[in-house]
């Protein structure tokens, strides 16, 4: 049988609906989202995704373009950690 929900996932992500993100595993997720370039903070024991705008990375993409002819596309950005609740040990962040 043919799997056609990653397809439908990533076309969603191309036009804005959702946007991806790379969880503390490496496996991809999505989230609904504003439309734009996005970089997220994910809590790597409850899964909370906070999203930012501002991008640190735009010099550093620019100058390996101009370093190496490569045409570059795009760009992911996933911070890892710990969020409040889940070091605080909220019972919020225990619950399903």
């Amino acid at each position: 049988m043919l799997n056609l929900l990653p397809s439908a996932l990533n076309l969603l992500a191309s036009i804005d609906v959702l946007s991806r993100f790379l969880q503390a595993d490496g496996h991809p997720a999505y989230i609904v989202g504003l439309p734009g370039h996005r970089h997220h903070l994910v809590c790597s024991d409850c899964g909370t995704v906070v999203a930012f705008t501002r991008c640190p990375v735009d010099d550093l993409v620019r100058d390996l373009s101009r370093d190496t002819d490569f045409a570059i596309q795009g760009h992911l950005l996933e911070v890892f950690g710990v969020c409040p609740d889940c070091r605080l040990g909220s019972p919020a962040a225990s619950a399903p």
